[in-house]
């Protein structure tokens, strides 16, 4: 599919202001870029671009957050599930709407989000985190196979467990990470993300990252408390843009 150099201009703008975003707050990347690029672009195609960027930026962000083995070893069982669901739903979502998912998906971020900003979230307690991580990491997956979006079950569950500022970064960076390989193989196994595609895709990686480091820069001087209101402030414009979509794409 061509795509025209005044909206490849636009694409790579987006990509850079969700680049950014991702450095500041460590998620938010896809929802951004495939929210706004669906402005211009067709929703399916604005989510296969975004695939390879979010790929490559979580590796960056794997690698700088560090303590991976140590991450990876608390969340197996989010992990596990995670990517197990996102390939089997991808293999099937060329044929299935996201437009009932976005609503529900976009519902269900903003109504956490509003609640969590006005202290009425919900708590998760260490001895319910495996059964959380199993609940989660499943419905994080089935979205992801369908939208590439799946940040928000895994930010709520994140919030829930009131996870410290770095371990945030380092855990939403090691589980998109794991959720983005099944996306990539099974977006290419059903003919979505062809080898055209994919070279435009792996060009905006390049903006992401550059919006990833100023974003990267600005996170140092910003508290655990203001960091948290931000993460759920950015989620809940994207969550009710979500459901716009869902309604009107």
């Amino acid at each position: 599919m061509e795509i025209s150099p005044e909206i490849l201009t636009i694409i790579a703008l987006v990509f850079l202001v969700a680049g950014t975003i991702k450095g500041l707050i460590g998620i938010g990347l896809p929802t951004i870029a495939i929210s706004l690029m669906s402005l211009v672009i067709d929703a399916r195609l604005a989510i296969t671009l975004t695939i390879i960027p979010m790929f490559a930026s979580n590796i960056w962000q794997v690698y700088r957050g560090g303590k991976i083995l140590e991450t990876l070893r608390k969340y197996w069982i989010f992990s596990t599930l995670l990517i197990i669901s996102i390939f089997c739903t991808a293999l099937i979502s060329r044929s299935v709407s996201s437009d009932i998912i976005l609503i529900i998906l976009g519902s269900v971020v903003t109504i956490y989000a509003i609640l969590s900003l006005l202290k009425w979230a919900p708590r998760i307690a260490a001895q319910h985190d495996p059964h959380a991580q199993t609940g989660f990491g499943l419905a994080a997956g089935i979205l992801g196979g369908f939208t590439a979006i799946w940040a928000p079950p895994l930010i709520i569950y994140l919030t829930s467990r009131q996870i410290p500022k770095d371990e945030f970064i380092r855990a939403t960076g090691m589980l998109i990470t794991v959720g983005s390989t099944p996306l990539l193989f099974g977006y290419v196994q059903n003919g979505l993300l062809t080898p055209e595609l994919a070279t435009t895709a792996s060009l905006m990686t390049i903006p992401v990252l550059i919006g990833f480091i100023v974003g990267e820069f600005l996170r140092k001087y910003i508290s655990t408390a203001k960091f948290h209101t931000i993460v759920l402030s950015i989620f809940a414009v994207m969550g009710a843009n979500l459901v716009y979509r869902g309604f009107f794409s």
